[in-house]
Parts: C-alpha cells; sequence; structure tokens
C-alpha cells in the first residue's frame, strides 16, 4: 500500500476536489473529516461528471467506503475486489484513520508485473468491449460510459482501426464551468387565515454547474494508444501497463483491428 495517500477533505467544494485530481492525476480519492485523518467516503472523477449541479464534496462523495486493514492478507485484499470491482481501497487503522492506500495498480506493478505468469491474455479478455467514434460528442460518450458501465473506451475510426483510449481523466481535462440561475417559486404565509397559503415569493438561485462541451472524442482522447495482443502472457502486459501508467490496453489483431480491451483489473483473475 501507498502510506502517503493524496485525499481530499470535508468540508470543501467540487473544485477544491477537481484541482486535486488534476494536479496529481488520481481518478479516485478517500476524503477525511478536516483537521483529522477519519475517513468519511471516497470520491471519484465519474462522479464529478456524473453530478453536474452538485458543488459540495460531502453530497458528490459515497459514504461508508469499502476499506481494509494494514495487517489483511493479499488473499483479503483480492476477495474484496473480486466481490466490490473497485480499483482502489482506503487502507484504515482500528479507529477509522486514514493510513494508507492500496490499488489495482499497486498488485499489478507489485505482482504481476514482477513474477513471471505465462497465462497468455486470451483467457481473461471480456466477451464484450464498449467502444466509442472518434467523432462522436463527448457528452454522447460520456452516456456510452455510463450506460456501458465502464470507466474507459476504445476509440476506432470509421474503418474500425483504434486511434485512441478515452477515459474520465479526459473527461476533466475538457469541462467547463458554467454560471446558472434557476427561478424558485417559495409560497409562504400571509396575513389571512392561519395555514393559508396566500403569497408567493420568487426566488432567484444562481450556482455554478459543470457542463462537457460537444467538441468530437478526438478532441480530448488519449492519442497513439499502447496496445497488446491475445497472445501476450499476464506478465508481459502488466509490465506494458506499468512501463507507461496506464490501466488497460486495447487488444488487437496483426492489422489493428479491434478485438477486446484488457484491464489491469482482468489480470488480477490469473492470481485466483
Amino acid at each position: 500500500m501507498s502510506t502517503k495517500p493524496v485525499y481530499a477533505v470535508v468540508p470543501s467544494t467540487r473544485q477544491d476536489v477537481l484541482d486535486i485530481i488534476r494536479t496529481e492525476k488520481y481518478l479516485a480519492l478517500p476524503v477525511v473529516k478536516k483537521g483529522t485523518k477519519m475517513l468519511v467516503g471516497i470520491i471519484t472523477a465519474e462522479d464529478l461528471i456524473r453530478k453536474q449541479s452538485e458543488i459540495q464534496t460531502a453530497v458528490l462523495m459515497t459514504r461508508d467506503p469499502i476499506t481494509v486493514h494494514p495487517d489483511d492478507t493479499l488473499r483479503v485484499l483480492i476477495k474484496k475486489i473480486f466481490e466490490y470491482q473497485h480499483r482502489r481501497y482506503p487502507v484504515v487503522n482500528e479507529n477509522n484513520e486514514l493510513v494508507g492506500i492500496v490499488t489495482i495498480t499497486d498488485i499489478r506493478n507489485k505482482i504481476l508485473a514482477k513474477y513471471q505468469i505465462n497465462r497468455l491474455i486470451e483467457e481473461f479478455l471480456p466477451p464484450y468491449a464498449v467502444l466509442t467514434w472518434e467523432e462522436m460528442p463527448i457528452p454522447v460518450a460520456a452516456e456510452q460510459m455510463r450506460l456501458g458501465k465502464v470507466k474507459m473506451m476504445p476509440v476506432v475510426n470509421t474503418e474500425l482501426k483504434v486511434t485512441g483510449i478515452l477515459t474520465y481523466y479526459d473527461f476533466l481535462k475538457v469541462i467547463e464551468v458554467v454560471d446558472k440561475e434557476k427561478t424558485v417559486q417559495v409560497q409562504s404565509f400571509g396575513e389571512g387565515e392561519p395555514g393559508s397559503w396566500d403569497s408567493n415569493v420568487i426566488l432567484m438561485i444562481a450556482s455554478k454547474e459543470i457542463t462537457l462541451p460537444t467538441l468530437p472524442v478526438k478532441a480530448a482522447m488519449e492519442t497513439s494508444p499502447i496496445t497488446a495482443y491475445k497472445g501476450n502472457n499476464v506478465t508481459e502486459v502488466a509490465k506494458k501497463m506499468k512501463r507507461y501508467d496506464i490501466d488497460a490496453l486495447p487488444v488487437v489483431d496483426s492489422e489493428g483491428a479491434l478485438l477486446s480491451i484488457i484491464k489491469d483489473s482482468d489480470l488480477i483473475y490469473a492470481l485466483k
């Protein structure tokens, strides 16, 4: 585990979290109570995209995240990964204080890429891949990711050749903050009979919301993606992911056509 986790605090705002994510390039952050190390939640880049009108971190975050303890074994961690399918697990002590964080990336780099595992990745390829077209408007691609329940997508051209890969971090690079004004009508008690509603108050509430521009996906995606072949073994692919610091590789045939996508979380099954 990392013993110096980057974290957000409450109270804070969406912009505070966004600044940390953009600087540190972590797509999820543990959240602690300000002035303490008491873990109260976890917040992700996906939360920022999905809840565009929310501002407060306390509302955006997920409360009571799945955690592990410093003395838990690797077997316990892997069991939780299989069960909950999260990438990151805050590490807490007996007082629920944040003392570290452990991720699938840690397992990939320190085990899968270190010890020779000759099983072919073909064995662990998902049965399908959610992909998008490079000219697809970014908001539509974001909806594809939501409906497909994926965190990243290969991007293809009209010849179905892989030209990029798209993640939630790419969305954060292009989001726009816009001023919104909402009209709210509130009924209030007047001077008539007790309990009667006989006057209206119109409130104008100003807020800042985030929105995704209608640019094509190719304006935000990572270009020239690193790829893999189904005949590669687990350790070869884990080493490539470690070298380029990426979580997933499009799997292509000899002509560059997309076959699937392999994530480091898929490779974890080689340890089962």
